[in-house]
């Protein structure tokens, strides 16, 4: 590396603080803002990326390698950052860019969601490098990064009114014990903060609001290895999207609200370190790795500056934690449990007439029936390559395309599959006739054959769930 581009990295102030000191430093104030942070990074943020992961066909698996390169590496990141500028400077993942990446899901595969993921990362990477990320960010005038702030923050001051309307008998204490443990002497050995969170707990529990979990609370994550694939149409829709959402929306609002609580972030190092691990988290299919502002701004707003990067480091250690022991058994009661302690309604609209339920049931059936006919006829036009004695393989190109073409019209409503396993599985299938066409289109014989490779047991996999699917929704209409 030349001395031009380590010359663009900012050095630290002071040299990393010892394990002893980081102990001394750590205090009840930003004990308090660590967790509150950590609550708000591992609560509404994670029921937002398994609403849209389960939405786009992710399996639950996949959900999981997701959460461990989202937290656990980033946390990994985020301690190392915060111990070495002795700031708080806390990494995680883009909001915005899984809101981006959900809805691209429904017309590309994942694998070319993940190249798109390794490609931002060295953009980034590159952008870094190159010095003009800090120079870009130090002509910005800090008034209208403030006011981009101030608008993301509107919402939760908001939020706090919506939440004694709608939930008055856990929030009203909350926001008492908040008020009553910040006028009294009680602050000193009681931050407000987790004066409030414990009364919330204990209101929630007395109210039969919190229950534990079935199954295994600690499980070591099993993270997925994923083989990017460059594709030209995912580049273009996501990476310069995903690009902005890193450099513009989080790390420009983190620097500025770093800056603004007299810190000095090193944007340079920042730029290239969520470029290097943006390469590293894609690989196990997790969205780019930014700078947080909410998280950030929280752990700056309270305690000692100089001793609040031991706030940032109980974050990053928090958030390793909670990635390493992740649970690849992501089911959607656990999406139910996220919304309902942010204060969202889990149940839903009022439950539907019964008229109106048997419309759906025969729509459901429809559907499954549609897809099973697509699959038949994908299968009957793949038995050249996967059965050589069905005859020469030629020709099957354009009926792939169509088979492909209905079932991904058919994947625009994966509510109408009634299950999650027969939409996966369609999913799949459908991901794999694209790839034999496109092999077939550029003439090669012999990647279309080597991409069939097991697929008339996934074809007769897929079939059996629909079939299965089919005969509850007949038997439930009895």
């Amino acid at each position: 590396m030349s001395r031009a581009v380590l010359a663009t990295i900012e050095r630290p102030a002071a040299p990393p603080p010892s394990l002893r000191r980081i102990f001394d430093d750590f205090g009840g104030a930003h004990f308090a803002s660590a967790v509150v942070a950590f609550v708000f990074c591992a609560t509404g943020p994670v029921a937002i990326l398994l609403s849209l992961g389960t939405r786009g066909g992710i399996s639950a698996e996949e959900l999981a390698s997701w959460l461990f390169g989202a937290f656990f590496l980033n946390g990994l990141l985020s301690v190392v950052f915060c111990w070495i500028y002795r700031q708080p400077l806390v990494c995680l993942w883009t909001i915005p860019g899984a809101v981006l990446v959900g809805p691209a899901l429904g017309h590309m595969s994942y694998p070319e969601a993940v190249g798109a993921f390794v490609a931002t990362g060295a953009l980034t990477l590159l952008l870094g490098l190159s010095g003009w990320v800090r120079r870009a960010m130090d002509v910005v005038p800090m008034p209208i990064v403030m006011s981009m702030v101030a608008g993301v923050f509107l919402r939760f001051g908001l939020d706090l009114v919506f939440a004694i309307r709608d939930d008055f008998w856990i929030a009203a204490p909350m926001v008492a014990a908040f008020v009553a443990a910040s006028a009294t002497r009680v602050e000193r050995w009681l931050p407000p903060l987790v004066a409030a969170l414990l009364v919330g707990i204990a209101v929630a529990v007395a109210l039969g609001r919190f229950a534990i979990a079935d199954g295994p609370l600690l499980e070591v994550a099993r993270p997925i290895l994923h083989v990017p694939v460059f594709s030209l149409p995912a580049m273009i829709e996501l990476v310069l999207p995903l690009a902005i959402t890193v450099l513009v929306v989080h790390n420009g609002q983190g620097v500025a609200v770093l800056r603004n609580a007299g810190h000095e972030p090193p944007v340079n190092a920042i730029t290239i370190a969520c470029g290097a691990m943006t390469i590293v988290t894609g690989i196990v299919g997790s969205v780019p790795t930014c700078l947080t502002g909410p998280t950030n701004a929280i752990l700056a707003a309270s305690g000692e500056r100089p001793r609040q990067y031991t706030a940032g480091i109980f974050v990053g250690v928090l958030a390793s934690l909670f990635g390493l022991f992740g649970n690849d058994r992501l089911e959607p009661r656990h999406l139910h449990a996220v919304f309902a302690f942010e204060g969202q309604a889990v149940g839903g609209p009022p439950a539907p007439p019964a008229s109106d339920l048997a419309a759906h049931r025969v729509e459901c059936v429809r559907q499954l029936r549609r897809a099973d006919e697509s699959l038949r006829a994908a299968q009957v036009a793949l038995r050249p390559l996967t059965r050589p004695s069905a005859g020469p393989p030629g020709g099957q190109a354009e009926p792939l395309e169509r088979r492909f073409s209905e079932l991904e019209l058919l994947c625009l409503q994966p509510a109408l599959f009634h299950g999650d396993a027969p939409f996966r599985a369609v999913r799949r299938l459908k991901d794999r006739l694209r790839e034999v066409a496109l092999h077939l289109r550029a003439g090669d014989p012999a990647g279309a054959a080597a991409g069939c490779r097991g697929v008339d047991e996934e074809f007769d996999q897929a079939r059996g769930l629909i079939l299965k699917e089919i005969e509850k929704l007949l038997g439930s209409t009895r």
